[in-house]
């Protein structure tokens, strides 16, 4: 999990959370980390009140990050998906990326979740919030 932190000895510019030079260079390059990355949640203060919504969720995604947590808003994890998704439909190399974090997730979900098969509560809430990766990856590739 990143943190909201500024190393400036690092980036000078972004929190770890929305660098590129952190998370791809040192954390996966350097480190050769292959696991799955997650942000801290968005919604805290250190990001959303230096950021946009959609501007922190692509810039997460840009940066490397695989899950981008929201712990209050529904509504701000949903725009930033279809920011995100229609970001991706325009830019091939952010399509790359996002794929790259499906196939960690889904290996990450296959390793642990193995005899999950999803949640009961077929509200409105719970099918938003199961729109993850694959729905994403759908969307990228005008699947839906």
């Amino acid at each position: 999990m990143t943190a909201h932190v500024l190393y400036p000895a690092l980036d000078p510019r972004w929190p770890a959370t929305l660098s590129q030079t952190i998370v791809n260079g040192l954390l996966r390059q350097e480190l050769g980390f292959e696991g799955v990355v997650f942000s801290d949640d968005l919604e805290m203060k250190a990001i959303s009140d230096h950021y946009g919504d959609e501007q922190a969720a692509a810039l997460c995604v840009r940066a490397g990050v695989d899950v981008l947590l929201y712990g209050h808003e529904l509504g701000k994890a949903l725009r930033a998906f279809e920011c995100i998704a229609a970001q991706a439909t325009r830019n091939s190399h952010l399509r790359t990326q996002l794929e790259a974090s499906y196939h960690r997730t889904t290996q990450l979900k296959g390793r642990f979740l193995k005899t999950f098969t999803g949640v009961m509560n077929k509200s409105l809430e719970f099918q938003l919030v199961g729109l993850g990766h694959q729905r994403l990856v759908d969307a990228i590739h005008g699947n839906l």
